[in-house]
C-alpha cells in the first residue's frame, strides 16, 4: 500500500479517536435544565390489572408530565416536582415509587483493533451468517446509512426524542452494531453475525446516557416487533423500580438478553462490581479481555459473570468511517452476534438453552471452571455453532399429554444436564461416538435411547415419558354458575388432565396418579376458578364449582385473524399471522399472552406465543412459509383481569 495513502488513512482514524476521547471524558457529568430544577423523573409500578387512570389524573393535576407509558409492565415513567412524589405513593393499587435511574454507556477508552477473529466467528461463515435472525440494539441508535450498515439495518425506534428515526448522534451505538452484524463486502470491518437484521432502538442521548424509563419501552417494543436478541452495552451501578420485571417478561417471551457487565472491575480483580441489568439472572453479563486472554482491569467482576469477550481495542463502524474502543460495551455485542449465529443453525433452541450451550463450549480462563473474573470463559463462536471434533445431544422431554417437563435429568454418561421451563435440554461438546442416553423425572419412568453422535453435527433425542404405574385416583364434581344451574362444557383441569363437563355441569376425570393438584375450572363467559385438592389411591374425590359471571370489559375475544405476507419469492415468502385480541366493548386488550397453532394443510406447521401492543395485535412470523392452506387455532389467551372465551374465529389461508 503507498506510504501517503496509509499515512491520510491513520490520520483520519487519529481525529476519530481524539474525538471519541473528548464525547466520552464528559459522559455523566452533564445535566440538562430540568433536572436542576425541583423535579425528579419517578417510575411507578402497579399490582397487575390496576387502572392507571388515577395516576394519569394525579399527574396531571399537580402539573407534572408523564415520559413513558409501559405494556410490558404494569407502571409508567413520570416527571414530577418532588414535593409531589410521595403522594403517589399512597394512591391505592401503587406497588413501587422509585428514581428513573440513569444509565450509561459501558466504554472507558480507544485504541486498536483485533475482535471477531479471535472467537473463530469467521470460520462459521461459510455456514451461518446470522440471516434472519433479528437483533436489537439498545444503545444511542445506529448510523444507518454507514456502508458497512445500510444493508443489515432494518429499523427502530428513537426513545430519547420520540420518533421514529433512531440515528445515531453519539458513536457508541453504531460502533456496538458492527461488532454485531458490519456487511461481509470486502471493505471496513466484519461483524460476528455479518447478515443479521438490525434494529436500532435509542434509549441513550447524545452524551451517552438516558433513562431506565427508555430501555422498558425499548424492551416493549421488542417483545411487539418479533426481537430474538438483545445486546445492552450499557449500565448503572442503581437497581429501578420495574426494570428487572420488564427484563424477565422479555425473557419470558423467548428473548436472549446480553448486556455489558460494566466498567466498575478494580484492578486487582477482587469484589462484586456487576452493573445493572447486567446483574439480572434472565440476562448474559459479559466481560471484557485483552488479546492475551487477560482480563480488562476495568472489567466489572463478580460471581453473576456469565462470558467474556474480546473489550479492548476493538475497531469497528463509526458515523463517518471506523474507530477504535474498550469497554465491556464492546464485548458484549461479541456475543450477541454469537447468539445470533446459533439462532440460524438451531432455529427451534430456546434462550436457555442457548445460554447453556454458550457456557458449556467457552473457552475456559482464569481458575478452572466458572470464575468471578471470567465466568464460564471465553465466548467461541465456531465450537458453539461448528464444534470442533466434537457434537451435541439436544431435544424436549415431556409426557404423554406433549406438556414439557420441566427439571428432568438427562444423562450419556459424559454429564447430566436439567431440562428448561420448556423442557429443552442439551449436552455439547460431546466426543463422536454412540451413547446410551437417559431421561428421568420424579413420577415418571426413566427412558433411555441410544444415540450416535457425529463430529460436528447435533443429533435430536426427545422423549415422551410415562408416569410412573400406581393405584389411580378420581376426581369428581358439578360446575354451576351463581343461580346452581350447571354449566354444560365447563372445562375442569388438573394441569395434565383436562375435561368438559356434561349437559348438567357434572364432570369426571379418571386415572390421575395421587398427590396434591390445583384444579382450575373454566367457561366462556364466567371467571375461571381454581382450588387445591389431594388425590388418594382408589378414592374419589369430590370437587365442585360455583363460577361467577364476568362483565363485558372482562372477556377476552379474538376478534379476527389476518394473514399477510412479507419478503421472499413467490410460494416462499413470509407469512405473517396476526391475532386482533379485545374486550367485551370491542376495546383492544394489551399485554396479553396469546397462544396459537397453525396448521398447513391439515398438519400441524407451528405453535408459539407472544404478548399483544398496545392495540391487542401481535404478530407471528413463519419464516419462508411454504404454499398451501393455512388455518389457525387459538389454544391459550391470558390477559390480568379478562377471561377468554374459548372461541377462535373461522379463519383460512391459501398462500
Amino acid at each position: 500500500m503507498n506510504k501517503k495513502v496509509m499515512k491520510s488513512r491513520f490520520a483520519a482514524i487519529l481525529t476519530i479517536m481524539v474525538f471519541i476521547a473528548s464525547l466520552f471524558s464528559f459522559t455523566g457529568t452533564s445535566a440538562t435544565a430540568a433536572d436542576q430544577q425541583d423535579k425528579s423523573r419517578v417510575i411507578v409500578i402497579l399490582d397487575d390489572g390496576v387502572s392507571k387512570k388515577s395516576i394519569k389524573d394525579y399527574v396531571n393535576k399537580k402539573g407534572g408530565e408523564i415520559t413513558a407509558d409501559f405494556n410490558i409492565v404494569n407502571g409508567m415513567a413520570v416527571f414530577l416536582d418532588n414535593d409531589k412524589i410521595a403522594g403517589l405513593k399512597g394512591i391505592k393499587g401503587v406497588k413501587e415509587v422509585g428514581l428513573d435511574v440513569k444509565v450509561y454507556a459501558s466504554d472507558t477508552e480507544l485504541d486498536n483493533s483485533w475482535g471477531v477473529n479471535r472467537i473463530g466467528a469467521g470460520s462459521v461463515h461459510d455456514l451461518y451468517t446470522g440471516a434472519n435472525v433479528n437483533v436489537a440494539v439498545i444503545d444511542t441508535g445506529i448510523y444507518y446509512p454507514h456502508s458497512d450498515l445500510d444493508g443489515n439495518y432494518r429499523g427502530g425506534y428513537d426513545f430519547v426524542n420520540k420518533d421514529n428515526d433512531p440515528l445515531d448522534d453519539n458513536g457508541h451505538g453504531t460502533h456496538v452494531a458492527g461488532i454485531i452484524a458490519a456487511e461481509d463486502n470486502n471493505s471496513g470491518v466484519v461483524g460476528v453475525a455479518p447478515q443479521a437484521s438490525l434494529y436500532a432502538l435509542k434509549a441513550l442521548d447524545a452524551s451517552g446516557s438516558g433513562y431506565v424509563s427508555d430501555i422498558i419501552e425499548a424492551l416493549d417494543w421488542c417483545c411487539d416487533n418479533d426481537i430474538q436478541v438483545i445486546n445492552m452495552s450499557l449500565g448503572s451501578t442503581s437497581d429501578a423500580v420495574g426494570f428487572q420485571a420488564a427484563i424477565g417478561r422479555a425473557y419470558e417471551a423467548g428473548i436472549v438478553i446480553v448486556a455489558a457487565a460494566g466498567n466498575s472491575g478494580k484492578s486487582n480483580g477482587k469484589g462484586d462490581s456487576i452493573e445493572y441489568p447486567a446483574r439480572y439472572e434472565e440476562v448474559i453479563a459479559v466481560g471484557a479481555v485483552d488479546r492475551s486472554d487477560t482480563r480488562a482491569y476495568f472489567s466489572s467482576t463478580g460471581p453473576l459473570l456469565e462470558l467474556s469477550a474480546p473489550g479492548v481495542s476493538v475497531i469497528s463502524c463509526y458515523p463517518g468511517g471506523y474507530a477504535s474502543a474498550s469497554g465491556t460495551s464492546m464485548a458484549s455485542p461479541h456475543v450477541a452476534g454469537t447468539a445470533a449465529l446459533i439462532l440460524a443453525a438451531n432455529p427451534g433452541i430456546s434462550n436457555t438453552g442457548l445460554r447453556q450451550l454458550m457456557q458449556a463450549t467457552a473457552d475456559d480462563l482464569g481458575s478452572a471452571g466458572k470464575d468471578t473474573l471470567y465466568g464460564y470463559g471465553l465466548v467461541d463462536a465456531d465450537e458453539v455453532v461448528l464444534p470442533a471434533n466434537s457434537g451435541s445431544i439436544s431435544g424436549t422431554v415431556s409426557d404423554s399429554n406433549s406438556f414439557p417437563i420441566a427439571n428432568a435429568l438427562v444423562s450419556c454418561g459424559d454429564g447430566t444436564v436439567s431440562t428448561d421451563s420448556s423442557g429443552y435440554y442439551m449436552m455439547a461438546d460431546l466426543n463422536p461416538g454412540t451413547y446410551t442416553v437417559t431421561a428421568s423425572a420424579q413420577g415418571y419412568q426413566e427412558d433411555s435411547q441410544s444415540i450416535t453422535v457425529d463430529e460436528g453435527e447435533i443429533s435430536i433425542a426427545n422423549f415422551t415419558l410415562t408416569p410412573v404405574v400406581a393405584e389411580k385416583g378420581i376426581i369428581s364434581g358439578i360446575v354451576r354458575n351463581e343461580s346452581g344451574l350447571g354449566i354444560a362444557g365447563a372445562m375442569v383441569s388438573t394441569g395434565s388432565h383436562t375435561v368438559a363437563a356434561n349437559a348438567d355441569g357434572s364432570y369426571i376425570i379418571s386415572d390421575i396418579i395421587p398427590g396434591d393438584y390445583t384444579l382450575t375450572a373454566s367457561a366462556a363467559g364466567y371467571v375461571d376458578s381454581s382450588r387445591e385438592i389431594t388425590v388418594y389411591a382408589t378414592q374419589t374425590t369430590a370437587a365442585d364449582f360455583i363460577l361467577t359471571a364476568a362483565d363485558a370489559e372482562q372477556q377476552t375475544v379474538v376478534k379476527n385473524i389476518v394473514y399477510s405476507t412479507s419478503g421472499g419469492k413467490t410460494g416462499t415468502a413470509h407469512l405473517i399471522v396476526t391475532p386482533i385480541v379485545v374486550d367485551g366493548s370491542d376495546l383492544a386488550v394489551p399485554n396479553a399472552l396469546i397462544t396459537i397453532e397453525v396448521t398447513l394443510n391439515g398438519m400441524i406447521y407451528y405453535t408459539g406465543s407472544a404478548i399483544t401492543g398496545t392495540t391487542g395485535t401481535v404478530s407471528f412470523k413463519l419464516a419462508a412459509a411454504p404454499s398451501g392452506t393455512y388455518a389457525t387455532r387459538i389454544l391459550d389467551v391470558q390477559a390480568a383481569g379478562h377471561t377468554w372465551d374459548g372461541v377462535t374465529p373461522i379463519n383460512a389461508y391459501i398462500k
